[in-house]
């Protein structure tokens, strides 16, 4: 369940992509799709561990794929807002390909396989959150060493 958060992302992010320019009636169903994900995430983050709670739990995240955005706010490891657009205010910022995404969801690309070829890129924002997600970065590099 570590990659929880990743996933949500990604999956936010390809029902964005993976559509046409929306008409009204579209973007009704995908900020439908949005809560939907949304609240399974939020049935599903106590299962979560612990420490990703605590790392990811707090944040303001803007994930960016092939000139589309979304944004994603959670609150004490809950996900409160999840729409299309930016933040102006974020503490994180997601990077991911169209193509990373479609090979993770067909199955042909592992989610720590993404993140150790750099495939998905996440910088904090702010110095603070550049030294957190900067030491989380390194540790998770020695972390797949021995996994």
């Amino acid at each position: 369940m570590k990659k929880i958060i990743p996933i949500l992302i990604i999956i936010l992010l390809a029902t964005l992509v993976f559509a046409e320019v929306p008409t009204p009636e579209q973007i009704f169903t995908e900020e439908e799709m949005l809560r939907q994900i949304q609240n399974e995430y939020n049935q599903q983050r106590h299962n979560a561990p612990p420490f990703i709670i605590n790392l990811f739990g707090d944040e303001r995240i803007n994930v960016y794929m092939n000139g589309y955005t979304a944004y994603l706010i959670t609150v004490d490891g809950e996900m409160i807002d999840v729409s299309t657009g930016e933040l102006q205010d974020q503490t994180m910022n997601v990077y991911v390909s169209k193509e990373t995404v479609q090979k993770i969801m067909n199955e042909e690309l592992e989610m720590k396989d993404a993140l150790d070829k750099s495939l998905i890129k996440y910088q904090g924002v702010g110095a603070g959150k550049k030294v957190k997600f900067g030491a989380v970065k390194m540790l998770y590099r020695v972390y797949s060493w021995f996994t």
